[in-house]
């Protein structure tokens, strides 16, 4: 991933696979002054937006892992990130494309002037679009939603949690590791925890443990949801510390029911 230093001007991920045109579009956006992230691929846009959001995605059609069209339809599915303008550069054919879906269609190759006059124009119109919103739907950040923070390594898991639980109403948000939780317990307000157990760097026990460790947290809901067979220490460490043990499968209303009860 690159990242160029930061800029009063708006904040642009570009997704590009094919490395010559990623560097041409990062510098030619960063010496018009944007901030600018880019990576390769369509999962690794969409860890990046988890932890930021940019201000426009300029987003290529054709990429490994992860398709272009997923990525905006994973954007689009989430009320945090649905508004991000999104610009597609591509050399594929757009004419089975809904063109409501993005905010503009070029075709490869672009000329600067192109890009820049249109991301200008995509930018512009997002915030138009945001201040209507927020005229139509002035009390929308007093509505009462609880807000769960998920745990877990994997991004999929990570995603199919999220689209659940906002189905049911609730605010998420997710980590990938326990550092990156306890960021976001110190910096958001958090109503309750859902926690995988085994993660790549970190035990998620480790968040446990600090959780419980903050006398304001004793009583805080910790959920935790595993695929893993623990072992003796690690039962006994979850059932005296939260005691709400669930395992991963298709059925996920168990786990919804309990953490209802929890805070609501």
């Amino acid at each position: 991933m690159l990242l160029s230093p930061r800029s009063k001007k708006p904040s642009v991920l570009i997704v590009e696979d094919d490395h010559a045109l990623r560097e041409l579009y990062r510098i030619t956006l960063t010496g018009a002054g944007y901030a600018v992230a880019a990576v390769e691929d369509g999962i690794d846009a969409l860890r990046y937006i988890e932890g930021h959001t940019p201000n426009l995605v300029l987003l290529d059609l054709q990429l490994p892992r992860l398709d272009g069209r997923d990525v905006q339809r994973e954007l689009a599915a989430h009320p945090e990130t649905r508004g991000i303008p999104i610009v597609v550069v591509t050399g594929t054919d757009t004419r089975n494309l809904r063109t409501s879906d993005f905010s503009a269609l070029l075709k490869k190759p672009v000329s600067t002037d192109s890009l820049l006059e249109t991301i200008e124009d995509a930018l512009r119109a997002g915030r138009i679009s945001q201040s209507m919103a927020r005229e139509a739907r002035p009390d929308m950040h007093q509505q009462a939603r609880r807000t769960v923070l998920v745990v877990d390594d994997d991004l999929a898991v990570r995603t199919l949690l999220r689209h659940f639980l906002e189905r049911r109403e609730y605010s998420v948000k997710t980590a990938g590791s326990v550092g990156e939780a306890i960021r976001g317990l110190e910096h958001s307000i958090i109503d309750a925890v859902i926690l995988d157990v085994r993660m790549r760097r970190r035990s998620g026990l480790e968040l446990l443990k600090f959780i419980r460790l903050d006398r304001k947290r004793r009583e805080f809901p910790v959920l935790v949801l595993t695929g893993a067979t623990l072992t003796t220490d690690e039962a006994t460490l979850i059932a005296r510390e939260c005691g709400d043990l669930f395992y991963k499968s298709t059925n996920l209303e168990p786990l919804a029911e309990r953490l209802d009860q929890l805070t609501h």
